[in-house]
């Protein structure tokens, strides 16, 4: 449920790397180099995270994870073309018991255009960055995420993706395995109070919506849009290209904490896989 006042309960939480030896206080991951293409490193990360289990403590209100969000995501990183030249950074942002926005940082910190608040537990955006603005070699890399672990074996409906800095020279291909639209824009931020920098996906037909970066984006975390799922997914691939000219671009995806459509409902929703190229040519900022 999206909120149009800030009263520090949950509406959302993060999905967040917690299987890691010794993830320190915050549970954030540095995904390591790889300089072998084609080899994965496996993760589990889980949306029924420590923070709602101890949530009456934390919030001073006992909250109950709705069913559907219960159980483990898989989550395969692979360097397919990692080269040695390049300084790139994979990471995620665990965060704490504090609650965030589409970006990480403290909710009402960067307000959203509808004025309205999506309170999220954890930080949890997978961030792709490379510090070398003068390096010239392209880099991909590939996360494949799996919902069939968790408890009704999808990721359900009404979760929100949030796509922060994709500047200018970001591009993106985002699809899945039907042929309708599955995803809606539900709001957006601007770091400086103006119109919508950060450009939202464009269903472009066949189940593919297509993304492309703008100039304008400040790069500093302020600029994103929120999408909803409008279908339940079994499967996520996103393939990220960070181009030469340095800079960062990230992507955080956030569960419902109740509400969350029951397995009777399956008949109604079209389960499928989605996935995401990216190509990073260069940001400003």
């Amino acid at each position: 449920m999206i909120r149009a006042t800030a009263d520090g309960i949950p509406d959302y939480t993060a999905l967040v790397e917690t299987s890691i030896n010794d993830p320190g206080p915050d549970y954030s991951v540095t995904f390591p180099k790889n300089d072998t293409p084609n080899t994965p490193t496996d993760y589990t990360f889980t949306f029924d995270n420590f923070w709602l289990q101890n949530s009456e403590t934390v919030y001073g209100q006992k909250l109950m994870v709705a069913e559907a969000w219960q159980g483990n995501v898989d989550v395969t990183y692979t360097a397919v073309d990692y080269p040695t030249t390049a300084n790139e950074s994979i990471f995620q942002l665990g965060g704490d018991a504090r609650l965030t926005e589409g970006n990480d940082f403290n909710v009402g910190t960067i307000p959203n255009n509808s004025g309205n608040y999506y309170e999220t537990v954890g930080r949890g955006s997978f961030i792709y960055s490379n510090s070398n603005p003068t390096d010239l070699n392209p880099s991909t890399v590939k996360f494949d995420f799996d919902f069939s672990n968790l408890k009704y074996g999808y990721l359900p409906a009404g979760t929100l993706i949030s796509f922060v800095d994709w500047g200018e020279g970001a591009e993106a291909g985002i699809f899945e395995s039907g042929n309708t639209p599955w995803m809606e824009q539900v709001d957006y931020a601007n770091e400086t109070g103006g119109p919508q920098n950060q450009p939202a996906p464009t269903y472009t037909g066949n189940g593919v919506y297509e993304l492309y970066g703008n100039t304008n984006v400040g790069g500093s975390g302020g600029d994103y849009v929120w999408m909803r799922t409008t279908r339940s997914l079994t499967s996520l691939s996103i393939t990220a290209t960070q181009g030469p000219g340095g800079g960062s671009l990230g992507f955080k995806i956030v569960a419902p904490v109740t509400g969350v459509p029951e397995p009777a409902t399956m008949m109604l929703l079209a389960v499928g896989s989605l996935g995401v190229w990216v190509i990073r040519r260069r940001h400003d900022g």
